[in-house]
């Protein structure tokens, strides 16, 4: 392949993740009916036609948006699995990955709470399809921590994965009024903190998460 024919593959590749990370941050600011096409044209600086030839209409870019979410954890869940030596550690890592992802954009977390409310049977067909594979995983060594008696026993592995997923999504989906419930200004840590503290409790019988830390 030529080198301008490279670079220009880079550019096109450019502009459409410069196109869907403004398209998760319009919609998940004003809703997906509310934000229109050249809105998100102008918050890239390209005009509508541009935009139109990455994505074929609204609806493609809607789908496009909420996939790019989902497609993040492709590579990197199943690394951080089956990297880590112990439950311990993967849990650290799992949930220290996904604080990290929505507090980098609390958007993100935004945007699936939005797509939830108004877009859930879509929604619901783009986690069957992306993120159930990854949930079934998960819950894979959540049942060989329970052979190994270090995970409670009468936890159900995928509803405990939902309950986390969705307490995760919803910390830092409310980020903005955080305040109003913590009367602190390190109120993002605070509850970032909580909600480790909640996740681990749950999971690990007491005193056997330490055991099998390091």
């Amino acid at each position: 392949m030529a080198a301008t024919q490279i670079a220009l593959d880079k550019s096109k590749g450019s502009a459409r993740e410069a196109i869907l990370e403004a398209a998760v941050r319009l919609f998940a600011q004003h809703g997906f009916a509310k934000t229109s096409l050249k809105a998100i044209a102008q918050e890239v600086d390209i005009r509508t036609p541009s935009l139109l030839y990455h994505f074929p209409s609204k609806q493609a870019l809607e789908t496009a948006a909420i996939e790019s979410l989902n497609n993040s954890w492709q590579n990197i869940l199943p690394q951080i699995l089956s990297e880590a030596k112990n439950p311990g550690e993967r849990f650290d890592r799992t949930l220290g990955v996904c604080i990290e992802f929505f507090q980098e954009e609390p958007t993100r977390a935004q945007l699936f709470v939005r797509a939830l409310l108004d877009k859930p049977d879509e929604l619901k067909e783009i986690i069957k399809r992306d993120l159930q594979p990854w949930l079934k995983f998960i819950a894979k060594y959540i049942r060989r921590g329970q052979e190994e008696e270090i995970i409670h026993s009468d936890l159900d592995p995928e509803a405990y994965t939902m309950s986390v997923t969705i307490l995760i999504l919803s910390t830092f989906a409310l980020g903005q009024v955080r305040s109003a419930f913590i009367d602190s200004g390190n109120a993002e840590m605070l509850a970032k903190n909580e909600l480790i503290r909640f996740a681990r409790t749950a999971l690990f019988r007491p005193n056997r998460m330490e055991n099998n830390h390091g």
